[in-house]
């Protein structure tokens, strides 16, 4: 275990005794949940949206109210993380991809999805928010160069024979995602 993760660790056990039960902690969610649930009602969402909106809701309010940490707290939220993603993904490339077939379109939503997804897992898992491990910057660099190519792409369908624009975009876009997506020292 790193420095930095002793650290995290310190911190977190420090912050148990200001805690909620796990008790009350599971009965507020269940009351957000009983109210997301009315509030979806009320407003009468059609049922792809409104299972979209509630599970990505959930996934936002999940790891804000249950504050247990262990491993099968963390294993719920990754699952959260994992379904809000997939969901999300395949109803914006079923609305927007093969209904359209506009290749600008799957463009703007791998970058979506890559934004969505990365600022999602931090707020899910704050591990990987705080705590700068070899793994986690290799990841980030992975996502990093994804988000190039994507951008990459994008930028020849808006800004076709461009070469110098398109470069100087696609750079720009990937330093400040990179940037974006790089853990912070919380201390």
């Amino acid at each position: 275990m790193s420095e930095e993760e002793i650290v995290f660790e310190i911190r977190e056990n420090l912050e148990d005794a200001y805690r909620l039960s796990p008790y009350a902690q599971t009965v507020l969610f269940a009351l957000a949940e009983f109210l997301l649930i009315l509030g979806i009602y009320y407003l009468r969402i059609g049922f792809p949206e409104a299972y979209i909106v509630w599970i990505l809701a959930t996934t936002m309010i999940y790891p804000m109210v249950i504050k247990v940490r262990n491993f099968v707290t963390e294993m719920i939220a990754i699952v959260l993380y994992g379904a809000a993603i997939s969901v999300t993904a395949i109803y914006l490339v079923d609305k927007f991809v093969i209904e359209k077939t506009a290749e600008a379109n799957l463009w703007v939503i791998v970058i979506f999805l890559l934004i969505l997804g990365v600022e999602l897992f931090h707020h899910v898992y704050e591990k990987a928010r705080t705590v700068r491990t070899k793994t986690i910057i290799i990841a980030d660099l992975i996502l990093t160069a994804i988000f190039a190519y994507v951008t990459w792409n994008l930028m020849q369908i808006f800004i076709p024979g461009d070469l110098f624009w398109a470069l100087l975009g696609t750079g720009a876009l990937s330093i400040a995602y990179f940037v974006a997506i790089f853990p912070e020292k919380p201390f």
